[in-house]
This record gives C-alpha cells, sequence and structure tokens, in this order.
C-alpha cells in the first residue's frame, strides 16, 4: 500500500495551507481531516479564529453575568450579605470597574447601612492587594461619589456626607485598639498604681457601660499575674473626684490616728486631661451591676459592721461626710433600702456643729452634708470630738 499527498487550490485571498491526509487503496478514498486542519483553512489574514472565539466567549460572558446580577436583584438586604464576600472577591474578575455587580453592589450599600458598612470594609482590605488594588479603587472610588450625593431625609436620616465620614471614623477606631495592642506587648506602668506592670487586656472582662458618657471598664493582665481594673471616662473633670478622694483618704487617715477605723476603700482618681481620666474598679456584689451600684457597694461593709457590733458594748458609729447633694440623697435611700430592715437608724445634717453630737448618740449612722472646704479646714476639731472613743447607748428607735 502507497500513500501519496494532493493539494486542492486555494480560494482567492487565502492564504492558508489546507493538507488533506488521504489513504489510497483499493478503493481509492479520502480518509477524514484533522482539527488542526480545520483551524488553518479558516485562518486568512483578515480573519482569526481565535479572536473570534474569544469575542463570542466575551459576549456569551456578559449574558451570564448579567443574568446573575438579575437574580441577585430579587434577594433581600439579609440574604445578600450572606454572599457580600464572596461578590466582592468576584469584582476582581470583572472587565471594567463599572461592571454591573459593582453597580448592583453600590446601590444596595445607599440603601443600608450595613451592606455599606461591610462592603466599604471588604473593599479596603482588597486596597492593599498589588494585582487588584486598581480594580477595587475604582469600586472604591463609585461607593464614594454616590454616598455624597444622598440627601439627607426629612425623617432624619443621615445625608451622605455624614454616612460616609462614619464609616471612614471607623479606621480611626482599628488603629487606636492597634496602637494599644502593640503598646501591651512590652510591659507599661499603670497610670493609676504606677508599680503594676501592664502586660495584655483581658477581653472577657472589658465592656462598655450604659450611661449618657459610655465609659470604658478595661481589664489589664500584670506582669505579677493578676489582674488590674480601671474605667476611663472622657467628658467628665475628674479633677473634682480627685479632691473629693484625696480628702476622703485624708479623713480617714486623720481618723485612724485617733484610733477611729470606718473601714474606707478610697478609690484611686487619675485626672488626665481637662474632661477625662480614669478611675480604680471596685469589684463587689451584684448591686454594683445596678444603676446605685457605686453607692450599694460603699455602702455594704458599713451596713455589715454595723450590724455585727450592735450588741457590743462600745457599738460601731459610722459617718459618711458628703460633699455633694445628690450623693447624699443616693447614700439616704441605700440605707433606707437596706439598713430599715435591720432596724438600724440614720439622721441627715447638713453642716458639722455642736449638735450633730447629739446625733452620734442616737443613731448607728449619721450622714453630713458638708463642702470639701469645710471638712478640711473647719470640721476636723469638731470631727476628732465627736468620734473620740466612748461608751454609747444601744440605738433607740427613731422618733
Amino acid at each position: 500500500m502507497a500513500s501519496a499527498k494532493s493539494s486542492r487550490s486555494r480560494p482567492a485571498g487565502h492564504s492558508g495551507v489546507f493538507p488533506v491526509n488521504a489513504a489510497a487503496g483499493a478503493g481509492g478514498s479520502d480518509g477524514g481531516v484533522q482539527v488542526a486542519d480545520k483551524l488553518k483553512i479558516f485562518k486568512t489574514d483578515n480573519f482569526d479564529p481565535g479572536t473570534y472565539v474569544q469575542s463570542q466567549c466575551r459576549a456569551m460572558d456578559e449574558k451570564v453575568r448579567g443574568y446573575a446580577v438579575s437574580v441577585l436583584e430579587r434577594a433581600d438586604d439579609e440574604e445578600l450579605q450572606c454572599y457580600l464576600l464572596q461578590l466582592v472577591q468576584a469584582l476582581r474578575f470583572e472587565r471594567s470597574d463599572k461592571s454591573r455587580l459593582a453597580l448592583f453592589l453600590v446601590n444596595r450599600a445607599l440603601s443600608n447601612i450595613e451592606i455599606a458598612s461591610f462592603l466599604w470594609w471588604y473593599i479596603l482590605v482588597e486596597l492593599h492587594s498589588p494585582a487588584y488594588a486598581r480594580r477595587y479603587y475604582g469600586t472604591y472610588d463609585m461607593l464614594e461619589n454616590s454616598m455624597m450625593k444622598l440627601v439627607g431625609r426629612e425623617d432624619g436620616d443621615e445625608d451622605g456626607f455624614r454616612l460616609w465620614q462614619s464609616l471612614t471614623r471607623q479606621t480611626d477606631l482599628t488603629a487606636q485598639l492597634c496602637s494599644i495592642m502593640k503598646d501591651v506587648r512590652n510591659p507599661i506602668r499603670s497610670p493609676l498604681a504606677p508599680t503594676l506592670l501592664l502586660t495584655g487586656v483581658v477581653p472577657q472582662e472589658s465592656s462598655i457601660f450604659k450611661s449618657a458618657l459610655n465609659p470604658l471598664r478595661l481589664t489589664f493582665k500584670t506582669a505579677n499575674g493578676g489582674t488590674s481594673k480601671i474605667i476611663y471616662k472622657k467628658g467628665d473633670d475628674l479633677r473634682q473626684d480627685q479632691l473629693v478622694i484625696q480628702t476622703v483618704s485624708l479623713m480617714d487617715r486623720l481618723l485612724k490616728l485617733e484610733n477611729l477605723d470606718l473601714h474606707l476603700t478610697p478609690y484611686r482618681v487619675l485626672a488626665t486631661g481637662q474632661d477625662e481620666g480614669m478611675l480604680e474598679f471596685i469589684s463587689s456584689s451584684s448591686l454594683a451591676q445596678t444603676g446605685s451600684g457605686k453607692t450599694g457597694t460603699f455602702m455594704l461593709p458599713i451596713l455589715q459592721k454595723l450590724l455585727s457590733n450592735r450588741q457590743a458594748e462600745q457599738s460601731f458609729f459610722a459617718c459618711v461626710l458628703s460633699p455633694m447633694r445628690e450623693l447624699r440623697i443616693q447614700i439616704v435611700e441605700q440605707f433606707e433600702a437596706l439598713g430599715s430592715t435591720i432596724g438600724l437608724h440614720y439622721s441627715m445634717v447638713s453642716v458639722i456643729d455642736a449638735n450633730m453630737e447629739a446625733n452620734v448618740y442616737m443613731n448607728s449612722f449619721l450622714l453630713v452634708y458638708i463642702s470639701t472646704y469645710n471638712v478640711v479646714f473647719g470640721g476636723k476639731p469638731i470631727v476628732n470630738a465627736i468620734f473620740q472613743p466612748r461608751r454609747r447607748h444601744h440605738p433607740r428607735p427613731h422618733p
């Protein structure tokens, strides 16, 4: 059997070659045309089959992507958030910055702050990728420009500028948290207790108080294996608290010199600015979790001591100096709620004078409302005289 090659004439303008492998046998029949040979048939000076196939696939790809976006448009916001991360990743494979997918995500973000926030963060992270940063910058700019055009409605919704500002401010928070984490890698001294070295934060024991100023309760790990709890406040002038606690500590020291221990527990206060500072957090009973937690925590040790010494010949007596009228009211309310049920009696006076001595014999608890100035500069002799150890009768019923 012999094989032979036969050539056919080429069409006009055709620059390709059309080789055909034929097997010449007894019947003289032609063999099949190979795929590679078929492609060469259509390769002309003005026509490239590879380019043609790519263009057809691109057109089909755009239709498929458009259909996919139309399906996504039917999803509600909650369902969309389930796929949002993957959809943002899909942006890197889009053919333009203003693809249908990008426009869809931006439009949905304009009507839902949660989608806007997560979309902003997902895009922001991808800006650090050298291979796809350019694509994501386009989407980022489109999100910013679209949001800036929003106008606030009469129902109180924020305008676009404030919404965008609220998103970008999130980076300030993360930057501060990152700075804190870097700072505590190396032990630092506690501002409230310089002898303590802070080595880290205990997230499970840190929280934000539900009050007007939202103070932070932070629990730090210490180098000796313990913990240190502080409260950080912004918006209050803690210099006043600092002075009051200093006065209480001074009074406690002076009374102890007279052999009178009131079992006070002054907490530490440090003003770090005109409207900010730190306070030592004193853990106590569940009362500390209520709105009157500070007062209840302060009152419990006093009430326990009063109750345990009621039958003693020289019974325990408590005197509280309140520098603020509001604090005086809180203390009275707590004493009435906790002390009246066990038969303890109290008096409340507004100034330290000679008549206050009579109240000492009638009550187990005396609340004095007095300014810090009077306590430090005018009240010390009278207080010392009243609190001299003496035999007292047991408290009689309050008239």
